[in-house]
């Protein structure tokens, strides 16, 4: 390996290192709000992230599969990022969950 390869390949693996810190540090502050908890939560979501994916059509279970592999990915820079912010997100759900069980339908009465 000559000199100029070396110092190409030290100058790109700090810019990956920089790049690396930049995202944690954004995923950081994304879930330091409780809007963009809800809305990371959403994204995993809807990517099925904990599920199984339903039989379909080949186009079908394709596409299902990259929206899971992109929750997943959320999912690891969560991890990466604060992994007690992926604990905190739970418990938000679970108390906005039951939140709604209790819910005695009332709103929704009103609004008819």
């Amino acid at each position: 390996m000559s000199w100029d390869n070396e110092a190409e390949e030290k100058k790109n693996k700090k810019k990956a290192k920089k790049f690396e810190r930049q995202r944690m540090a954004d995923m950081r502050d994304v879930l330091a709000t409780n809007q963009g908890k809800n809305v990371i939560w959403e994204l995993m979501e809807s990517g099925n992230l904990l599920g199984n994916i339903p039989l379909m059509d080949e186009a079908g279970t394709q596409r299902a599969l990259g929206r899971q592999e992109m929750a997943k990915d959320i999912y690891n820079w969560i991890m990466e990022a604060s992994p007690q912010e992926f604990l905190n997100m739970l418990q938000i759900r679970a108390k906005q969950f039951n939140e709604f069980e209790e819910d005695d339908g009332t709103e929704e009465a009103e609004d008819s």
